[in-house]
């Protein structure tokens, strides 16, 4: 390959252009409940634990919730539901202290197994996590570290992807874990 084969990105919109799982992040507390779109996840390999980084908006209702039950849920969206990336694109000004964005999203939800939050149906993965560290990065962000203690996924795996604020998925063959 020759230099000519690349393109010089521009700095500012370099993380645009590392490809990353679009997720939903969920979190309940009581009655209350919200979820987030977020393109932050990173699996956090800590064995004998199954951890991944996700990151949160601070000021969020789903951050807050996030903090005061200490856990949460990350669905990543298959292919067929970028109808909610879009409708999240859409209500991304629209405060959750004012709408419901589980509606607003247009999701349906399962009850999950080992924490409080909702599964969000129709996802690729569902893992369910406890809290782990909660680590502030500047004003607006944290970074959450949450152990998977549970994990739900669908055998036809499409997961959703954005690289360059473009949406493409990746077909997963689904076999036995080794």
């Amino acid at each position: 390959m020759a230099a000519a084969d690349y393109e010089l990105l521009d700095v500012a919109r370099a993380s645009n252009w590392v490809p990353a799982p679009v997720i939903l992040v969920a979190a309940a507390a009581g009655e209350r409940r919200n979820v987030m779109l977020a393109v932050r996840l990173m699996r956090w390999d800590d064995p004998p634990r199954a951890s991944v980084l996700v990151g949160v908006a601070k000021h969020s209702v789903t951050g807050e919730l996030l903090r005061e039950s200490g856990e949460f849920t990350v669905g990543i969206l298959m292919d067929d539901q970028r109808r909610v990336l879009a409708a999240a694109r859409e209500m991304v000004k629209a405060s959750s202290r004012e709408v419901d964005k589980f509606a607003g999203y247009g999701l349906q939800t399962l009850p999950a197994s080992k924490v409080q939050a909702p599964l969000v149906d129709g996802c690729a993965l569902n893992l369910e996590c406890t809290l782990r560290h909660y680590v502030d990065v500047d004003e607006h962000y944290a970074a959450v570290i949450g152990n998977v203690v549970a994990i739900h996924a669908r055998r036809d795996l499409r997961p959703l992807f954005l690289v360059n604020s473009q949406p493409f998925a990746l077909p997963v063959e689904f076999g036995t874990p080794g």
